[in-house]
């Protein structure tokens, strides 16, 4: 008969150590014995994989090679899954964002005269806290370079009279 390693031992120490070291990354679905009792249903299929049943490993250092790639890929595996999961959880629970009424007034008929250029500007002033532009705009500096770092901040192509634009649709 050929090679057969045994889960007790060796494999099932290395895999209750791992489990301790990287337990986090799945522990919001697998408990750590749960965690171990998984890389077990792994060595499992590892062995049905590699060794005499039906494989061409036929050492312990190749077999424990394959065994921890595999048991690393299960866990990376688990671990985007979880992530997925959080992230969907999260967004189940978390409050609706507040829905905002536009108002048709003067400036809502203004900022549809603006090029779009400025109205992404706007939306981006808009949409960015207001902590992050007081320290931005207090900063002194000519029209034109402030034109151009809005432009650059937003996405749009550089129109060093943004800030004239802005200024007209603000006084009309």
């Amino acid at each position: 008969m050929g090679f057969e390693p045994e889960w007790q031992g060796v494999f099932e120490n290395w895999t209750r150590a791992y489990m301790r070291v990287h337990h986090w990354k799945v522990e919001d679905f697998f408990t750590l014995d749960e965690a171990v009792q998984e890389c077990a249903v792994n060595f499992s299929w590892c062995l049905r994989k590699t060794t005499s049943r039906g494989g061409r490993i036929d050492n312990a250092k190749w077999f424990m090679r394959y065994y921890q790639r595999s048991v690393g890929t299960w866990l990376i595996t688990q671990a985007n899954k979880q992530t997925g999961r959080r992230e969907k959880t999260q967004a189940y629970f978390e409050p609706p964002p507040e829905e905002t009424v536009e108002q048709a007034g003067p400036l809502v008929a203004a900022l549809k005269r603006a090029s779009p250029q400025l109205q992404t500007v706007l939306k981006v002033i808009l949409s960015t806290p207001s902590e992050f532009f007081l320290d931005l705009l207090l900063r002194p500096g000519p029209d034109h370079i402030w034109s151009r770092r809005l432009c650059r901040l937003c996405g749009v192509p550089v129109n060093e009279n943004i800030i004239d634009e802005l200024r007209r649709l603000l006084t009309e």
